[in-house]
């Protein structure tokens, strides 16, 4: 059996320590790497994801508002300027966070739904680009509001007609009425004095109106003074001959203009068509495509999460394991190192104190160990031999000379009765 040195076995329980010591900061930093795995997939990918798809969301639901309110024929120019740059920005927008979430990696499930609504996106973007295009071509064409426009040239020849049935009572029936005579005081002339617009057509109608509306009214006024002179004959004629001629020439250019608001009325159509008809059905499937991946990302996040506070756990576990095991192994070790070295070091000290009290060289230790103690016991125990050896031999001597010296009291005692002898 092989017999072990102090050194060697302070060194080795002093390496067991250190052993344990390692292996539980071993756990602790693979605890920890597990633990930084899985808030580097929170921090790194998914609240990336989670940032990127809400800006995506953003900027289509911007996009939406946007062209939903572009089919409003209510807009202000620069309101409907402004929806544009919008729409402008919002997509160049999505097209950014887009990318952005491409870049970031994914997992089998939420690769499958990215690819699904970005072919849906898509289409449904291809087909907002179709509306604005078709709203940009409306604000081209200068006419917002057709259905109004058109309205509104309809009342103003009612209003003409009008004026017609009110000259006509004043000429066969003599009954007065109030107004008429100035061009700009009427619906249409007060209109037309702050109508604008950049549609050549309506300008070139407007322009042809012009003369002929400013002929109605100076008809009217010319018949009220010929009916207040008594030259009723002459109104008739006036109101039969000139005025209605000039009231259908004043609406005469009616027909293009209702050509023309039917071409942007047609364009609100198909607005309409492709944002409520198809455009809807694929908007609905882009956001519930987009919810699945928001959840989707969520859902992984809270599995990372659940994952890190599991491992969190785990390593705490671990780590209080570990712990308590170097520390109950630690102090077992040093018990049992401590004990192996005091307790042949008391067994030398109680020899040497009974040595002294009892003076029985004869003792011995117990040389059977094999370590640096052995080697003393075997080096005391020599030395007593020694010591004993040379009590021994000292022993001899005093005996020797114990004996030498009553010999020489024996030789005294002689020489004195001799002495007293020859005195006598």
């Amino acid at each position: 059996m092989v017999r072990l040195g102090i050194k060697t076995k302070m060194l080795g329980a002093f390496g067991l320590v250190a052993l344990i010591s390692l292996v539980v900061g071993y756990v602790g930093w693979s605890g920890i790497s597990e633990l930084g795995g899985h808030l580097d997939t929170i921090v790194l990918e998914k609240i990336p994801s989670v940032s990127s798809l809400d800006q995506v969301q953003y900027n289509l639901e911007s996009i939406r508002v946007a062209v939903r309110t572009l089919l409003s024929p209510n807009l202000t120019p620069a309101d409907r300027k402004r929806q544009f740059e919008n729409f402008d920005k919002r997509f160049a927008g999505y097209e950014t966070a887009r990318a952005a979430y491409d870049r970031l990696p994914r997992d089998g499930d939420e690769e499958t739904v990215w690819k699904e609504f970005q072919a849906a996106a898509a289409q449904w973007l291809k087909i907002n680009e179709e509306i604005v295009a078709n709203a940009r071509t409306v604000d081209q064409a200068g006419l917002n509001d057709p259905l109004e426009l058109l309205v509104k040239f309809t009342e103003y020849k009612s209003d003409h007609y009008l004026l017609e049935t009110k000259v006509q009572a004043l000429v066969f029936a003599n009954t007065p009425f109030e107004g008429g005579e100035d061009a700009g005081s009427c619906n249409f002339g007060r209109w037309r004095s702050v109508y604008k617009t950049e549609n050549p057509i309506i300008q070139a109608v407007l322009a042809e109106m012009e003369p002929h509306h400013q002929k109605v009214h100076e008809h009217v006024k010319t018949i009220k003074a010929l009916m207040e002179a008594g030259e009723k004959d002459k109104a008739r004629v006036l109101l039969e001959k000139t005025l209605r001629p000039a009231i259908e020439n004043s609406f005469a250019g009616l027909q293009k203009v209702a050509l023309e608001t039917d071409k942007v009325k047609e364009l609100y159509r198909k607005m309409d068509d492709r944002t409520f008809g198809q455009g809807r059905e694929i908007q609905t499937r882009v956001f519930d495509l987009l919810g699945r991946l928001v959840q989707e990302i969520h859902h992984h996040a809270q599995e990372e999460q659940k994952a890190a506070l599991e491992g969190q756990k785990r390593i705490k576990r671990r780590v209080a394991l570990g712990m308590a095991a170097g520390f109950a192994l630690a102090l077992i070790l040093g018990l049992v190192s401590s004990t192996a070295i005091t307790r042949p070091i008391r067994r030398i000290v109680t020899l040497l104190r009974e040595i002294s009290e009892q003076n029985d060289l004869t003792r011995r230790l117990d040389e059977t160990s094999k370590d640096e103690l052995g080697v003393l016991a075997l080096s005391f125990n020599g030395f007593l031999e020694n010591l004993r050896g040379v009590m021994r031999r000292l022993v001899e001597h005093v005996q020797e000379i114990s004996s030498a010296s009553t010999q020489l009291a024996a030789v005294s005692d002689q020489m004195a009765s001799a002495t007293e002898e020859m005195s006598a």
